[in-house]
């Protein structure tokens, strides 16, 4: 084809450079459903409506997040030490208040915002397990005692209740937490006694008992009955045992 624009050739076969035949396409990061294929142009009005929407849930999250926070915050008391511990007649309440085990946790609790409920299960979880701990070790030193445990740690008791005052008392009970504390008292009772008793020359005369012969004394009320005890019996039952230790 000839380059002069009058030599007769079909002027339709030319085209401008400057036109397209083909459609404008969509770009990769408009969706579709924000895309006019009929016009082949964005649906800004969409597009914008849907930001809106999208800018207002988050305000809501934003919204809803915060609430949540601060009714998270609100169910904690105001300090750590605002805790309350749970009665528990199983357990020395004031021991338990001062325990730095029971510190830490308050400190714990209110870091992660708890409530008092949640505070107090686990307050109860770990005085169970202190229980629990507490009963197998006196079954323990129980048994460190012989068959007639339970009438020596009755027997002890009852003269600690009749001969010491209330603070007295507490401390006697200190004393009495293992077989050999026990033991310990069994010496004194003997020791305080009317009159006094000479333990080691008891001692000899203790070795002549059968452990049923102990058995009967420690079953006789002037071996545990506080009003009718004898020293001198409570003193022969003692010597047995510290000489007799495992015998029967």
């Amino acid at each position: 084809m000839s380059d002069s624009l009058i030599d007769g050739g079909n002027t339709s076969d030319v085209v401008d450079a400057g036109q397209s035949s083909e459609p404008a396409a969509r770009p990769d990061f408009i969706p579709e459903k924000f895309w006019d294929t009929e016009t082949n142009q964005v649906r800004v009005e969409g597009l914008a409506k849907s930001y809106a929407e999208l800018e207002k849930t988050r305000g809501n999250v934003d919204g809803l997040r915060e609430q949540w926070e601060s009714e998270r915050l609100a169910s904690r008391p105001e300090t750590p030490d605002a805790y309350a511990l749970p009665s528990n007649e199983a357990l020395d309440m004031d021991a338990l208040a001062a325990s730095p085990i029971v510190s830490l946790w308050r400190k714990a609790a209110h870091e992660a915002a708890l409530p008092q409920e949640a505070f107090e299960r686990v307050i109860n979880e770990y005085a169970q397990a202190e229980v629990e701990s507490m009963a197998a070790r006196q079954t323990v030193e129980l048994q460190k005692l012989g068959e007639n445990a339970n009438d020596r740690t009755t027997a002890v008791r009852l003269w600690a209740e009749k001969t010491f005052k209330d603070g007295e008392l507490l401390a006697v009970q200190r004393i009495a937490t293992d077989a050999e504390g026990v033991q310990a008292l069994e010496r004194i009772m003997g020791a305080l006694s009317e009159g006094g008793v000479d333990l080691g020359a008891g001692e000899t005369a203790s070795q002549e008992d059968s452990y049923q012969d102990i058995q009967k004394l420690m079953q006789s009320k002037e071996y545990y009955d506080s009003s009718r005890r004898d020293p001198k019996v409570v003193a022969r039952v003692e010597n047995w045992f510290k000489n007799n230790a495992g015998k029967k």
